[in-house]
C-alpha cells in the first residue's frame, strides 16, 4: 500500500540551506515547499493561515529565534500548540528557550547535568566564582554553539561574550562521557 505524499511547507525569513532541503524532500516523495517571508508578523500569519487550511501540513520554522519571537506574540494557547511542536501548554516555554528546557527538566525530575538558570549579567558576575569547573554557560537562545562557552577555569568567564538578549543563561557542569544529540520532529501535536 503506498503511502500519502506529505506536505512539508518550510516557513522562512532566508535560510540559505533552505532550496536544497526543499529539492531532496521533493526527490523522495514529499511535497515541499518553501515560503519566504518579509518579517516574522508575516510568518505567523502563514502558519496560521496554512494549519487552517490543512492540517495534514508540516510546517517547519526555518530558525528558532523565529519560533521564540512568534511564541511571545500574544497567539492564544489554542493557536500556539496548533502550529509549535508541542501538544499542550506546558511545552510551550520550550520553544527556542534553553532555559525554559533546563527549568522543565528540574521540575520533572529529567535526569541532565547538573544546572542553574541565572537570570541577569550581574547575578552571573557575582556567582561565577562559585561554580565547580569546568562548566559551560549557554544563551538562553540560538544554535549552533554561537552562544555556547566552555570555561575549564573561572578566569576563561574573561573570554565570554553574551549580551542582555542572551539572559537568561544556563550554567551547566561539563560531564565527561561522549555526546550525543537526541531530536525529534512534531506535527500537529504528533511525535
Amino acid at each position: 500500500k503506498e503511502s500519502a505524499i506529505v506536505k512539508v511547507t518550510f516557513l522562512s525569513l532566508g535560510t540559505p540551506y533552505l532550496p536544497d532541503l526543499e529539492h531532496a524532500l521533493n526527490q523522495t516523495g514529499f511535497d515541499a515547499q518553501i515560503i519566504r517571508c518579509k518579517n516574522v508578523e508575516e510568518i505567523k500569519e502563514k502558519a496560521l493561515e496554512l494549519n487552517a487550511q490543512d492540517k495534514n501540513n508540516w510546517l517547519v520554522f526555518s530558525d528558532d529565534e523565529d519560533m521564540y519571537q512568534i511564541s511571545r506574540m500574544g497567539l492564544t494557547q489554542h493557536e500556539q500548540c496548533a502550529i509549535f511542536p508541542t501538544k499542550n501548554e506546558s511545552g510551550l516555554g520550550l520553544l527556542g528557550s534553553k532555559s525554559g528546557l533546563t527549568k522543565f527538566c528540574i521540575e520533572h525530575g529529567i535526569s541532565h547535568p547538573e544546572s542553574v538558570v541565572v537570570d541577569t549579567p550581574e547575578d552571573l558576575q557575582t556567582l561565577i566564582s562559585s561554580f565547580t569547573y569546568p562548566l559551560f554557560i549557554k544563551g538562553d537562545r540560538g544554535g549552533g554553539g554561537a552562544t555556547v562557552f566552555n570555561l575549564v577555569t573561572p578566569s576563561d568567564f574573561n573570554f565570554v561574550n553574551l549580551t542582555e538578549r542572551d539572559f537568561p543563561v544556563i550554567v551547566q557542569e561539563e560531564i565527561g562521557s561522549p555526546m550525543i544529540s537526541v531530536e525529534a520532529f512534531y506535527s500537529h501535536g504528533q511525535l
